[in-house]
């Protein structure tokens, strides 16, 4: 078979996107019914329709499957009332279909078609969001977790959720930018970003604002690669932008500076410690997966199936669980895009957003539960930074011209 797809496959690949979208859609918004059976049975059908077409796997992520099987199986404090097994099916069965697992230009189009189609949305669910904000709209505010605060969120589930959606719309708006020539479009490119920063501002989320304006100014070094002088001049306008602009945009800081003063860090520590004690038991292959807290029902056994499975960080829950083995693998897949955005203008996009992802998830943990949405964006532009994917932008923008 031809790695070119035929018009059979690009009619396979737009369904596949559309239900990836709407499952998408399902599990990050509030406006609509989060329903998460419907959520992973939207993707599975995907993934069904997908495998018509086949798939080449990728070395490196069935290197990941492995580490996350050997964890399972040959560390046994991990019991199977826990359902490792289940979680662990669950992973691969996403990565299958929204991760780079297949490199064949088939799944590299399904990727970058659903990408695009999604920051679309982004963009779109920012501006809304600040509009109800204006507005005073009453669905736009969620209760933390720890009841100490009550903080924007927008049309998605949550201020965490919220926060890294925002950030990437904002770099998404200095894209729309700088790649534009007429002003109409770089003022609406403008006002996408600022509306997306001020909205992060207000979702409280610090990782989210970290990891942001760290991809800012990595978007702008890569971007005018040896024109360093002009990297740093933008970057250097845009901080006396904010710091004259203060007056305007520091009422929107009020939440934010709410919850650094009200957060009871001891809680996170304590999630920290114990991955690093569950990392000390097991330090190659990880104590497997497991769906217990901790912290609340490590005494009481009561189980904790939902998305939010992973404490603490995403990045220490895949180290404890998976292993050195595993979480070199991980680092390898997810930071492979970097060595392509050198060389390619296409890979930009992609890996400032996984800047964001990268910091974003020291604090938070959602990169192997496959119930959240920053899951599912994580890992759809992980894949949307890897070759197949230019190759499939490539392909389009040849057929639209």
């Amino acid at each position: 078979m031809s790695d070119l797809p035929t018009n059979k496959h690009i009619k396979i690949i737009n369904w596949c996107s559309w239900l990836l979208v709407l499952a998408f859609v399902l599990s990050s918004v509030c406006l609509v019914p989060n329903n998460y059976l419907v959520f992973h049975g939207l993707v599975i059908l995907a993934l069904f329709l997908a495998m018509i077409a086949g798939i080449q796997p990728r070395a490196s992520v069935c290197a990941i499957f492995l580490c996350c099987i050997v964890s399972i199986i040959f560390f046994p404090k991990i019991k199977w009332e826990y359902l490792p097994h289940v979680r662990l099916i669950a992973f691969i069965l996403f990565i299958s279909i929204i991760g780079p697992l297949g490199k064949n230009t088939f799944f590299g189009m399904l990727h970058y078609i659903t990408f695009r189609r999604i920051n679309f949305l982004l963009i779109a669910f920012s501006i809304f969001s600040f509009l109800s904000y204006l507005l005073k709209l009453p669905f736009i505010y969620t209760v933390s977790r720890q009841d100490i605060a009550v903080l924007f969120r927008g049309v998605y589930v949550h201020s965490n959720v919220a926060g890294v959606f925002f950030m990437a719309a904002a770099i998404l708006g200095i894209h729309h930018a700088l790649n534009h020539t007429l002003k109409k479009d770089k003022y609406f490119g403008i006002f996408i970003a600022a509306v997306s920063f001020l909205n992060c501002l207000l979702a409280a989320s610090r990782a989210a604002l970290l990891g942001g304006c760290i991809a800012m100014v990595y978007y702008f070094l890569v971007r005018f690669g040896k024109r360093i002088e002009k990297s740093m001049l933008i970057i250097i306008g845009m901080a006396s932008l904010i710091v004259m602009t203060n007056s305007y945009w520091s009422p929107y800081t009020k939440d934010l500076s709410n919850k650094s003063s009200l957060t009871d860090t001891s809680n996170r520590n304590n999630l920290w410690l114990n991955l690093i004690s569950d990392f000390k038991e097991s330090p190659l292959t990880g104590v497997g997966f497991y769906t217990l807290y901790h912290d609340e029902t490590a005494q009481s056994g009561v189980l904790s199936m939902g998305k939010s499975a992973e404490t603490g960080s995403g990045w220490l829950w895949v180290l404890s669980s998976t292993g050195l083995c595993g979480f070199c693998c991980f680092l390898w897949v997810i930071f492979r895009p970097f060595t392509f955005a050198l060389h390619n203008r296409y890979y930009l996009i992609p890996t400032s957003i996984l800047i964001i992802f990268i910091f974003n998830s020291l604090t938070e943990g959602y990169m192997m539960s496959t119930g959240s949405p920053l899951f599912f964006y994580l890992w759809l532009t992980v894949s949307a930074g890897y070759p197949e994917a230019q190759r499939a932008s490539l392909l389009m923008n040849k057929e639209q011209k």
